[in-house]
């Protein structure tokens, strides 16, 4: 559609990546102001290896409708629902070149986001080379962010037999972030 076909077209030309939207977005404006976007795929066209890095069934973002009128976004949540991320199995370090940006900045509108939630997450670490591969499922994410700069999160997932579980709080530090 028309605002896929956007979506996909910005967010290629900003990050160098392929995204492909096959089961179509929705917008709603009343009572919520809801964007919702359904089997989502991202390709790194430059990697031979692992071509799809990650395929989502669904990600839901609820906005603020205020906040985009008045020029101040806010995404009160995004909800991303059972992504499948696969990203290669090195054991060696290897020196990561970054991606050539374009020259617009999206940093100018700084966007305030309250919450983010992914469910039953899996992610697969593969080595093409030598035919291995290892695996964390049921992976589970909630990030808050209250006022104050101040972070919370909480994980929870399971590899193989093991489960684990996470709790963090952090400060997100003031001043530009870049190279992060």
């Amino acid at each position: 559609g028309l605002i896929t076909g956007m979506v996909e077209e910005r967010f290629e030309k900003e990050t160098g990546y392929r995204l492909d939207i096959n089961g179509g977005a929705t917008i709603k404006l009343w009572p919520q102001t809801v964007v919702s976007l359904s089997d989502v795929a991202l390709f790194d066209p430059q990697d031979r290896d692992i071509t799809e890095r990650v395929r989502v069934e669904n990600i839901r973002a609820e906005l603020s409708l205020r906040g985009l009128l008045t020029g101040d976004p806010r995404v009160r949540e995004i909800r991303i629902d059972r992504p499948t991320i696969t990203l290669p199995m090195s054991r060696e370090r290897t020196r990561q070149l970054s991606r050539q940006r374009s020259t617009a900045n999206l940093d100018d509108v700084p966007m305030i986001i309250d919450r983010v939630v992914v469910s039953d997450a899996t992610f697969i670490f593969r080595d093409t080379r030598h035919r291995v591969e290892s695996r964390i499922d049921k992976f589970n994410l909630t990030a808050t962010m209250p006022e104050g700069r101040k972070v919370d999160v909480t994980v929870d997932a399971r590899s193989g037999d093991q489960t684990f579980k996470l709790e963090a709080k952090a400060t997100i530090p003031t001043g530009p972030v870049d190279g992060m």
